[in-house]
């Protein structure tokens, strides 16, 4: 057998659509937001949900766009949001790998590309604040990739997320 073999027997019952498949919901929580000093301020707006409902779902992922947060800067700065995940998205023991989970920053200029979750802080957002109390919206697409790691029991996955706003004098 080759090693793509259960992937291949995966896909055909997706293409036969003999496979049921229960929603399995994944809620990105947002447990910590930090900011590195007194010149700026994250504030959650909320706590994203990705629902897999159908075979397409499963298999091509599914994309939400949610305004998760808001900056707001308190001095003209330079800053930068990073956001690291606590774990694997879980459900009683169940899980699917944070790797499978893709998010960017889709209302900033210069964000950098779509990351995959880790434990380790990335980089999501920079830019420079030109006015003093500024606030700015942080608008983020979460994507769930599809595929065999997202075939789990039914229910609500969860995972926290760690937001990290820092600000560097210009």
């Amino acid at each position: 057998m080759g090693s793509n073999t259960p992937y291949r027997w995966w896909r055909s019952l997706l293409n036969r659509r003999l496979l049921v498949l229960p929603a399995v919901l994944l809620t990105l929580l947002i447990g910590n937001v930090q900011a590195q000093s007194m010149l700026g301020s994250l504030t959650i707006n909320s706590n994203p949900v990705i629902e897999l409902t159908s075979v397409s779902d499963y298999e091509n992922g599914v994309a939400i766009t949610d305004q998760t947060l808001t900056i707001t800067t308190n001095a003209s700065m330079n800053w930068v949001l990073k956001v690291r995940s606590a774990g694997n998205p879980d459900r009683m023991g169940a899980q699917i790998p944070a790797a499978r989970i893709g998010m960017k920053v889709t209302n900033l200029p210069a964000s950098p590309p779509e990351i995959l979750l880790s434990t380790f802080d990335q980089d999501i957002a920079g830019g420079a604040s030109a006015a003093v109390m500024q606030t700015i919206p942080v608008t983020i697409q979460y994507r769930a990739t599809g595929g065999a790691d997202f075939l789990q029991p039914a229910g609500d996955y969860t995972v926290s997320l760690t937001f990290t706003l820092t600000m560097v004098n210009l």
